[in-house]
């Protein structure tokens, strides 16, 4: 082959390697978007587990191995593997072929002579020189960029586009969602509870008492999400703490609505202690909550 047709040849490997490369980043970034996408909605998944449930220790970690694993897999899945799959040069001569058919080929096999050991082809040099000639030629007005589609990352934008809003829409909705999950997750070895949503005002507060009287003590649980039982402390001047568990009885519950105009379940508890005769404090556990201390002082008539 003479210098004038290998020198051609060398301006059409060229041109189909800036292809390829194009072709690879496109890929690229496709996948990019698509293991962006899958992580986001891994992360809303993981999120929503870690605050609808107490994720104990042997379930949080191997979430979060699969969830890594999940995501390598997609790395490999939608980059690594697809920049392979866009082939070398041949892939794209063969798509080039498919664009303009007024090359009948002529590009691929020109491509093909050029890596031949002459000495051991049955091909002329007549023919090999005519066949990279004529690719030259041929090929000298087409625009090979025209077998690149930039189609797969506006798919791909799209999906991750959506999921994207998804979660800042369900961050929105939901505040403490992702704050609340990156202390579960960033434990793994803890059992981490999520916050609770009520709180415990116990009633009556501190004060005096009358000798002998009776005495209702207890509470209201305000806000969402009650435990089952109460359990209520008490201990009487020089004495030992004493305790009570409730059962919480739902039904007694009522809607109460704040300055700001949000409505909470409000739900009332008590117990009574006849015939009170010293002075006592109490406190109030429910579920993870534990509430302030209230002394009770008894005094005569």
């Amino acid at each position: 082959m003479n210098d004038s047709a290998t020198s051609s040849l060398h301006k059409i490997e060229k041109r189909l390697k800036n292809v390829v490369n194009l072709r690879r980043l496109i890929a690229g970034i496709a996948g990019l978007l698509a293991v962006l996408s899958l992580s986001l909605g891994l992360i809303l998944f993981l999120a929503s587990l870690s605050a609808l449930f107490i994720l104990p220790v042997y379930v949080k970690i191997p979430l979060m191995v699969a969830g890594l694993s999940l995501i390598l897999w997609s790395v490999y899945r939608y980059i690594l593997s697809a920049i392979k799959l866009e082939g070398g040069l041949h892939e794209a001569a063969l798509r080039v072929e498919k664009k303009y058919p007024q090359l009948k080929n002529r590009l691929i096999a020109a491509l093909q002579f050029q890596k031949l050991n002459l000495d051991n082809s049955s091909f002329s040099s007549a023919l090999i020189e005519m066949t990279a000639q004529q690719a030259t030629e041929i090929s000298a007005g087409l625009n090979f960029k025209e077998t690149i589609s930039g189609y797969p990352i506006y798919r791909k934008i799209r999906y991750a586009a959506a999921t994207a809003l998804l979660v800042v829409v369900v961050g929105y909705l939901v505040p403490g969602l992702f704050s609340g999950a990156l202390e579960v997750y960033s434990n793994p070895t803890t059992t981490i509870a999520p916050p609770p949503q009520f709180s415990i005002h116990p009633s009556p507060t501190s004060g005096d008492r009358v000798k002998y009287s009776d005495i209702k003590i207890g509470g209201v649980l305000l806000g969402l999400g009650f435990p089952d039982e109460t359990e209520l402390f008490y201990r009487f001047a020089d004495g030992r703490w004493q305790s009570e568990k409730l059962e919480i009885n739902r039904s007694a519950r009522f809607a109460v609505i704040d300055d700001d105009g949000q409505s909470f379940d409000s739900l009332p508890f008590a117990i009574t202690l006849k015939q009170v005769r010293r002075s006592f404090d109490y406190y109030i556990v429910a579920g993870e909550i534990k509430s302030e201390r209230v002394s009770i002082n008894i005094v005569e008539r």
